[in-house]
């Protein structure tokens, strides 16, 4: 009776490696029985070592997406990402407070403002574009990024960072 060491798991992801994790098996079976069932768990403690290494890495991920979450929000300038289509895939808390409202409704226009302009550049020529545009009442220094996922040739999203330089051209005029 009692508790046995049956397998230490060994993880292939370099995330994992430094982990240690050993299968403990309550028992109470004799040394006859105890042996056989050795052998009929060890064929499948590879099968719980994937399962068990999926579900580490999984919450490990999570970790890993909240940190950058948590970057992400707290960076000063307003940040919003947005799709082939124009659409707000994801934006910063500064975004939300101060630009969301007056920006939606340009975008959804998809005219030839100066703000639209420029993202469309960044979608057609496949790379970084800075531009000054107006918003509010202040001047913002718009960098836009262009994302392309794995494997695609075409900008899927863009990413759109604004700086406020209102004072500073202030100070220059």
């Amino acid at each position: 009776f009692g508790a046995v060491s049956v397998n230490e798991l060994q993880f292939s992801s370099k995330e994992l490696r430094r982990m240690k994790a050993i299968i403990v098996c309550e028992h109470s079976f004799d040394a006859h029985k105890l042996d056989d069932f050795d052998h009929h768990s060890s064929e499948r403690w590879p099968m719980v070592n994937m399962a068990l290494e999926n579900i580490l890495l999984k919450e490990k991920s999570h970790e890993i997406a909240k940190q950058w979450s948590k970057i992400f929000n707290e960076m000063k300038d307003p940040i919003v990402i947005l799709d082939f289509n124009y659409k707000m895939t994801l934006s910063n808390s500064s975004f939300q407070q101060d630009l969301e409202e007056a920006y939606a409704p340009i975008l959804a226009l998809q005219d030839k403002s100066p703000l639209n302009q420029s993202i469309q550049r960044t979608f057609d020529r496949g790379e970084s574009q800075t531009s000054d545009i107006h918003l509010l009442g202040k001047i913002y220094r718009l960098h836009s990024y262009p994302i392309r996922l794995v494997g695609e040739e075409r900008v899927s999203h863009v990413i759109n960072q604004y700086v406020d330089v209102t004072q500073s051209i202030d100070l220059q005029s």
